[in-house]
């Protein structure tokens, strides 16, 4: 690989919108924007086994026997449903043998049809808080993930503004908080980055009509209004000079060139 294509640090964090003094800043920014397949695996895992658990716990208290084999690779969705099915074969085995005892035992198989009801009814109730859990998780991840193109869209375009050498850090910081009270910088259905007003419509591009303003379009337009841009005066034409010609600096042989540069870039 030839040196200009060598793979950089600064070009790594830049493409995945980092912006890191040290490891510990990298860790704390990366960890916070991305979730690990291994991390989403063992959340599953996690929620599955607490469901299998309880369903087995439960069964086993009122007289049915689940083994391993009978949860393994199934999904959430599944394992309810197939207590159920047991629930109800149990049931008719016990609603069967009610007709042929006596009234102390139909007390007995009476109290475990409550009980077994009651069982149930826990069994659907954890159910659906571990259902809100995992649709929580799954809401997290989409949001991360939108959140992390929406900023590295929204850094790539300020990136590219051509600030006014009078603009300091704190009006640069500035400037980016007003842009963001004005706008939010989203993506469409499409997961296309679009720009929204305060009313929450899509700006539309002055620049070419009938189609979405691009992030790069409202901050340039925006930096232009706020006056915080880079104007270049057209009567300062610098000299400009092949790449290869330099000069040597007072003090003889040892001195290191400097190469020309336009008055108005120095």
């Amino acid at each position: 690989m030839s040196a200009d294509k060598a793979l950089k640090v600064e070009d790594v964090l830049s493409f995945i919108g980092i912006e890191a003094e040290d490891i510990d800043g990298l860790k704390e920014q990366f960890n916070g924007r991305y979730v690990p397949k291994e991390e989403h695996s063992r959340t599953m895992g996690e929620l599955n086994g607490k469901l299998s658990h309880a369903v087995k716990k439960v069964a086993k208290e009122v007289g049915i026997e689940f083994d391993a084999s009978d949860f393994k690779d199934k999904p959430l969705t599944e394992v309810l449903p197939l207590f159920g099915e047991r629930v109800k074969t149990k049931l008719t085995e016990i609603e069967g043998q009610k007709s042929a005892t006596a009234e102390e035992i139909e007390k007995k198989f009476n109290e475990r049809i409550t009980g077994l009801t009651q069982k149930v009814t826990d069994l659907s109730q954890m159910n659906d808080t571990l259902k809100s859990e995992y649709e929580g998780f799954k809401t997290d991840v989409v949001t991360k993930e939108k959140t992390f193109k929406v900023s590295t869209h929204f850094d790539g375009a300020f990136g590219k503004l051509n600030f006014a050498e009078t603009a300091g850090d704190y009006a640069k910081l500035g400037f980016k908080s007003a842009v963001a009270s004005k706008y939010k910088f989203d993506l469409s259905d499409e997961g296309a980055p679009v720009v929204r007003d305060k009313d929450g419509n899509i700006v539309q591009s002055k620049a070419k009509a009938g189609t979405p303003a691009t992030f790069d379009e409202v901050l340039a337009n925006e930096l232009k209004d706020a006056k915080l841009e880079k104007v270049v005066d057209s009567k300062k034409v610098g000299t400009f000079v092949p790449s290869s010609r330099v000069t040597e600096a007072k003090g003889g042989a040892d001195a290191q060139p400097r190469r020309y540069q336009p008055s108005f870039i120095r």
